[in-house]
């Protein structure tokens, strides 16, 4: 851009970006649903005697929707991030790597879509989501460690 601010916003710090955002935005909506959650019985959120699900459950936590949205614009966000992580894989891996995190980071965001009132789905995609989710991290792990030549190396 002639004469004016230079952008440097490539594929690669859109990933970075969505990447360092998606946890915080789940984190910020997580705390800011916890403080304000009054459960059925009057009581405080506690990770001890609660399921995290709980701050999103319509009709008990009343901040349920601020939970749900962070979880959807998050997993959108962390979607974003393993598009352009798996990218940056210079072998025939990149495609499974990418299909495999493409489908638990938008399981993680459809747990924003159905929250504890909609209890089978929610099982379903937050199962999804946790358990692709380690199996992605083993995958990558291996990947970059095991790699020659890596952009992250």
């Amino acid at each position: 851009i002639r004469g004016g601010m230079k952008t440097n916003l490539s594929w690669k710090n859109i990933g970075i970006y969505s990447g360092i955002l998606g946890p915080i935005v789940m984190w910020l909506g997580m705390l800011v649903t916890a403080l304000g959650y009054v459960g059925i019985e009057g009581q405080r959120y506690s990770i001890l005697n609660h399921f995290v699900s709980e701050l999103g459950e319509v009709g008990v936590s009343g901040l349920a929707w601020v939970f749900n949205a962070s979880l959807f614009i998050g997993g959108i966000l962390a979607t974003i991030f393993m598009i352009v992580l798996a990218a940056q894989i210079d072998s025939w891996l990149r495609y499974p790597l990418g299909i495999i995190s493409i489908v638990a980071t938008l399981n993680g965001a459809l747990v924003g879509i159905f929250p504890m009132n909609n209890l089978q789905p929610h099982i379903f995609v937050a199962m999804n989501f946790f358990n692709l989710g380690m199996f992605i991290s083993l995958l990558y792990s291996l990947v970059i460690l095991l790699s020659k030549k890596h952009s992250f190396q």
